[in-house]
């Protein structure tokens, strides 16, 4: 990859395409089989907002969770992708499927520290509807390492994601799409964190499993969060001031900056705040959706297995004081100047809307509206762009 593509901006695909209605429609249907006859069903109530994403200030195009593309035995659903074509989205970046779904739920669930027989199966699955979907060169996956049960070593969980990341990056090449790992957030009360959190983790991955579809997706805001964890704080030797000034986020791009390919970006104040964010708030706010969601399915454990341990904010960049911003600033700049995103092209932008389908309430401290949206663009271009006012 000789040439050095202009930066595409995306916005996860959260903020234009209601992706929840779009597992409300398969779990619905499992649960009541008539539901299964109204076949442009989900296609009427996914319809996207497409106003960010068109203009001149606009984001570039959408990063794509692949929820819903697979049966339960990690099946392409063609279907869906003919779909989701109509829509005719510009996708770049596609995000995999995770582990913070409940198991039972069977084509969303996806744990790459554990070893299962369907794992290589769905790798190739997620790469070829990759392919399939993507406007540009070199789509990027973007996969949690995952997290081990009690049983497992942390050592056997990275075993378990180069084994399993081995048996499809073969594939990935022929079909010309790049498998990234991001790295973790901390969680707050869990037993078991996730098992790829500092570049400790990742240099043990990379330094036995080197290949060129093999990359690094960097989460701003999941390293943010590791500064509530003190064990994380203690090994790094950081102090309250180095969260600071973000040292901490310096030190992992400086270390693993040849291999970061790619970045999810938002803003938290983990650095700062004594007390992260109230769990609570989300459990109420969600609420309102399980009610109208048949809240016997498991879709109410989706919801409360995948956001009541995480100090992660996602807030957009309007919501950065004066005094962390130029601290901040420095951080995008280090992770866009000195790492290969400039050569592969793609940032994603993790801003979730704070309602969804209009009427509920999804994020309470989310973006507001279209114009928040394009704000946050502006100001986080002129970061980089030496332009900040």
């Amino acid at each position: 990859m000789k040439n050095k593509p202009e930066l595409k901006h995306l916005i996860e695909d959260i903020a234009i395409m209601p992706t929840i209605a779009h597992i409300a429609v398969d779990l619905l249907r499992a649960e009541i089989p008539f539901l299964r006859v109204i076949k442009s069903w989900d296609e009427k109530i996914a319809k996207p907002n497409k106003e960010i994403i068109e203009g001149k200030q606009s984001y570039d195009g959408v990063e794509l969770t692949l929820w819903g593309f697979f049966d339960r035995h990690w099946n392409a659903n063609w279907k869906r992708v003919k779909a989701i074509k109509k829509n005719k989205i510009p996708m770049y970046t596609f995000h995999g499927c995770f582990e913070t779904c409940p198991r039972s739920l069977k084509g969303y669930y996806l744990n790459l520290s554990l070893d299962n027989r369907y794992t290589t199966k769905a790798l190739k699955s997620h790469i070829d509807i990759a392919a399939g979907l993507a406007c540009g060169d070199n789509p990027i996956v973007v996969f949690h390492p995952g997290t081990a049960n009690r049983h497992i070593s942390k050592e056997r969980a990275l075993d378990n994601i180069m084994y399993n990341l081995s048996s499809a990056l073969s594939y990935a090449e022929r079909r010309g799409v790049i498998l990234t790992l991001e790295n973790m957030p901390y969680a707050l009360r869990a037993k078991r964190q996730c098992t790829m959190l500092d570049h400790y983790d990742f240099q043990y991955v990379f330094r036995r499993l080197q290949h060129n579809n093999l990359k690094i997706t960097f989460d701003w805001g999941h390293l943010n969060t590791q500064i509530r964890n003190r064990q994380f704080m203690k090994k790094h030797g950081f102090t309250a001031d180095d969260a600071l000034r973000f040292e901490h986020i310096n030190e992992f791009i400086d270390k693993m900056k040849d291999n970061i390919v790619h970045c999810h970006t938002h803003y938290n104040r983990s650095h700062f705040l004594k007390i992260p964010a109230d769990s609570s708030e989300h459990k109420r706010d969600y609420k309102k959706i399980l009610l109208y969601l048949f809240y016997w399915t498991d879709l109410v454990k989706f919801f409360r297995e995948g956001y009541k341990n995480t100090p992660d904010e996602h807030l957009p960049y309007t919501r950065i004081t004066s005094d962390h911003l130029l601290f901040y600033k420095k951080t995008i700049e280090n992770l866009i100047n000195n790492t290969a995103i400039r050569q592969y092209g793609y940032i994603t932008h993790e801003l979730p809307p704070k309602k969804i389908l209009k009427y509920f309430t999804f994020h309470r401290q989310g973006v507001m509206d279209n114009d928040e949206f394009i704000e946050s663009l502006r100001i986080f271009k002129s970061l980089y762009q030496n332009n900040l006012d």
